[in-house]
């Protein structure tokens, strides 16, 4: 998308914090479902992911699904991740693209650090392949 004053970036009402650098990202996101703003109608550009938020993202973007019958309790605070993202998480476990920490725990709310989305888009090539 080339328009860089998209009704997506327009809409937010926060939009004066979007650096015209990431406007037609946002727009674009925006307009493929793959992000959206919060409740109050803001996107807040400058704030952190959630592991829980980019992990949406990330199914999203790929458009990952998981049917119901796969769901399980795999990780053990399972029931702190919210029910907007729950499917996002275990489609994006079960594809091979998100670990727990330890092994066993998701931890949704803390922050994906660097590191961590780096391993998520080696993990992601790979399965493009």
């Amino acid at each position: 998308m080339n328009d860089m004053n998209s009704q997506n970036t327009t809409e937010y009402k926060d939009r004066a914090m979007i650096g015209t650098w990431s406007k037609a990202a946002i727009a674009w996101a925006t307009e493929a479902n793959i992000v959206r703003g919060y409740p109050d109608g803001t996107f807040r550009p400058h704030h952190s992911l959630s592991r829980v938020e980019m992990v949406v993202t990330i199914a999203r973007a790929l458009q990952l699904s998981i049917p119901d019958v796969q769901k399980s309790k795999r990780f053990s605070d399972d029931e702190f991740i919210a029910g907007w993202a729950y499917d996002a998480v275990y489609a994006t476990e079960m594809h091979g693209l998100i670990e727990g920490n330890a092994g066993i725990r998701f931890e949704p709310n803390a922050l994906m650090t660097r590191a961590e989305a780096a391993a998520v888009m080696l993990r992601i090539t790979k399965t493009q392949r």
